[in-house]
């Protein structure tokens, strides 16, 4: 009985420390950025934009208002452990 709970003391500790660790390592990148027609994609009923690299989805709406050959304002969250997925937090359709 001690041994299990040890074990489940020690899987704790790391589970809590790996949680930890992997949210240090995200990211928060904003700035301008020129969306052209080869960074914008629909696969599979899912809509992407490409900045910098990374594939960040976005939802449809947002994707349908997205003009080819214009700048926007973008801020957008990943991690360092996924660097090809991330999150929209802020796209400014007014820029």
């Amino acid at each position: 009985m001690k041994k299990i709970l040890i074990f489940i003391g020690v899987f704790i500790t790391g589970a809590v420390i790996w949680v930890g660790y992997y949210q240090l390592n995200g990211v928060t990148t904003e700035g301008y950025f020129a969306i052209q027609e080869d960074n914008i994609l629909e696969e599979n009923g899912k809509y992407y934009i490409f900045l910098e690299g990374r594939k960040i989805e976005v939802s449809e709406d947002l994707f349908e208002k997205i003009q080819v050959n214009h700048q926007y304002q973008i801020e957008y969250k990943w991690n360092k452990f996924s660097p090809n997925d991330g999150k929209i937090v802020r796209f400014d359709l007014d820029s």
